[in-house]
C-alpha cells in the first residue's frame, strides 16, 4: 500500500514507522462491535484494553506487543492518533468540564 506524505489511516497494516517523522507512541482505541459470538482470543485482547461494550474506548501505548493485538481485533475496533484537541473535545463530550 503506497500512501502519500500527509495521507492518515486508521489500518495497523500501515503502520510501518519506516519514515523519518518519529513514531507516535500513543493511540486512542473504540471498539464499533460488542465482544458477543467473537472467538476466545478476540475476546481476551478486547478485554485487556477494556472495550468491552460498543463505543468504549481506551488509549493504548504502542509498543510490538500492543501492535501485534491490535492486528488480531482491527475488524472490531477504530484507532487513531490523539492530538490535544481531539482529547479536549472527548472530556468535554463525556461532561467534564
Amino acid at each position: 500500500m503506497i500512501l502519500s506524505e500527509g495521507a492518515r489511516t486508521g489500518s495497523v497494516e500501515a503502520y510501518s514507522g519506516s519514515r523519518n517523522e518519529p513514531e507516535p507512541k500513543l493511540a486512542f482505541v473504540i471498539s464499533i462491535r460488542g465482544i458477543n459470538g467473537v472467538s476466545p482470543k478476540v475476546r481476551k485482547v478486547l478485554q485487556l484494553h477494556h472495550l468491552r461494550q460498543i463505543f468504549n474506548g481506551s488509549f493504548v501505548k504502542l509498543n510490538k506487543a500492543s501492535i501485534n493485538m491490535l492486528r488480531i481485533v482491527e475488524p472490531y475496533i477504530g484507532w487513531g492518533y490523539p492530538n490535544l484537541k481531539t482529547v479536549n473535545e472527548l472530556i468535554y463530550k463525556c461532561g467534564y468540564d
